[in-house]
């Protein structure tokens, strides 16, 4: 199967979202000189570190319906490649401190486990509203008759060993003046997460 290495910019708006509530310290930490990273082996999360708790598939419907007009405007195709959105350009922010780091570095690994599981609704528990509607949006303004939702039906299963995402590395954590973090994650995805 191929693999294609992706820089995940929308992955940085979720942990934009997800991660505001996290306390800052007085004087946060100066980056490290490296990003977090597998040191050139890629870190690929076994299904059983996806813990957290299933979006309710009833939010992930109404959410998705909720962006269906803003995700036609982000021009992305069927591979979630973008065709027309400008380049993305992190914003400026402060330095993170190790608590944020390690709660960033988590909340990504957890995800990819989630993707690894092949259980949608346990990722979409760690991606903002914001991101789900880019991500789903489209799909939900094409299928009025919900019928896009009939792929949930089918139990999750884990992707095979071969077939699974994994994280190669985190850079640029920063908090941005809203208080929000930022990060560009690298990762290795197999076709379909």
């Amino acid at each position: 199967m191929r693999l294609r290495s992706a820089l995940f910019a929308a992955l940085s708006a979720t942990l934009l979202t997800l991660l505001t509530s996290l306390p800052m310290l007085d004087s946060p930490s100066p980056l490290p000189s490296e990003s977090v990273s597998a040191h050139g082996e890629p870190q690929v999360p076994a299904p059983a570190e996806c813990r957290v708790a299933p979006r309710p598939l009833a939010d992930v419907e109404a959410t998705a319906q909720d962006g269906g007009s803003a995700s036609s405007v982000t021009g992305t195709t069927a591979a979630n490649e973008s065709t027309d959105a400008p380049p993305f350009i992190m914003p400026a922010g402060a330095p993170v401190d190790d608590l944020t780091r390690s709660a960033v570095v988590a909340t990504v690994v957890e995800m990819l486990a989630c993707e690894n599981a092949g259980d949608r609704l346990r990722a979409y528990a760690l991606q903002s509203d914001a991101f789900l509607q880019r991500q789903l949006g489209q799909l939900a303004a094409g299928s009025p008759d919900g019928a896009w939702l009939d792929t949930f039906s089918t139990p999750p299963a884990p992707r095979p060993e071969t077939a699974r995402n994994a994280l190669l590395s985190i850079e640029g954590m920063r908090v941005i003046p809203d208080g929000r973090v930022g990060a560009l994650v690298h990762v290795n995805r197999t076709d379909d997460a």
